[in-house]
């Protein structure tokens, strides 16, 4: 009998192209927290592949999927991992998104004092990205650790520092469907912030007060997690009640970044 993975964990999906059909073929590599992966077909959800990993991918069960992120331009898939625990901080790994072999430790050693894990942004075009980390060496009363760097995307040597980051990386984000731009979206501020996705650079300022309906008692965006990370619709989620004991009306606004409207809207009660 063929051995199959404990607890599998989708981490990463690959889209491979496949030159004799001239078709593009879709492949997840799966996990079970050991160093062991298993690449699945994913039209016909078998697996086709079962490889032994040279450094772990998920060391701890403490670091999630969504706390991976891919290059498809570099084959690369970047892994936060426990460095060598939760409590001594978070390190990143990048691995070659079509073999899982290893390829460099960033070298950062991340000790956030609200366990906060490294983020990582890879914008679809261009040839860098950015990371950001807690330095416990910078910290005063545990504060004042933030860390920034601008990476090279094919030698993933980092080239320089930044003093700041110019927006909030705790808010949800999304890269336009084309890569050239950034949406940073604070619904407590009612906003969409524009960035240049290559430099990081402010656009513009998009105001959302006037899509949602009332009473408004909560909101949120939804499509901010995992590799959804790009395209030209934001989901939000609304719900609309006078106060706490009412019954939940939930709706769903489709919200077209480049019309700057509601394209669709949708109601659930729940």
């Amino acid at each position: 009998m063929k051995s199959k993975p404990r607890s599998v964990l989708i981490i990463a999906v690959l889209i491979c192209s496949v030159s004799v059909t001239a078709y593009a073929k879709t492949f997840a590599w799966l996990t079970d927290y050991t160093n062991k992966a298993y690449k699945l077909d994913v039209a016909a959800m078998q697996v086709v592949q079962n490889i032994s990993i040279t450094k772990s991918l998920l060391p701890s069960a403490t670091v999630q999927n969504v706390d991976t992120v891919a290059d498809n331009a570099t084959n690369s898939l970047f892994v936060i991992y426990d460095y060598p625990g939760r409590a001594t901080g978070q390190g990143v790994r990048v691995f070659n998104l079509k073999d899982l072999s290893f390829k460099k430790d960033l070298g950062i050693s991340s000790q956030n004092p609200n366990f906060e894990f490294p983020k990582i942004i890879i914008p679809p075009i261009g040839n860098k990205f950015y990371l950001a980390w807690w330095d416990r060496s910078k910290e005063i009363n545990q504060a004042g650790g933030e860390s920034y760097g601008v990476y090279d995307k094919n030698t993933l040597n980092k080239l320089s520092d930044m003093a700041s980051f110019p927006f909030d990386l705790n808010q949800p984000r999304m890269f336009s469907a084309d890569g050239t731009k950034l949406y940073v979206t604070n619904t407590d501020a009612n906003q969409i912030q524009i960035y240049d996705s290559s430099t990081l650079s402010s656009l513009e300022t998009v105001s959302i007060s006037n899509i949602w309906d009332s009473p408004l008692y909560a909101k949120r965006v939804l499509n901010t997690k995992g590799n959804l990370n790009s395209g030209n619709y934001i989901l939000f989620e609304e719900n609309i009640k006078s106060g706490k004991s009412d019954p939940n009306n939930y709706k769903y606004l489709v919200y077209n970044t480049q019309s700057r409207s509601i394209a669709n809207k949708m109601g659930l009660l729940r």
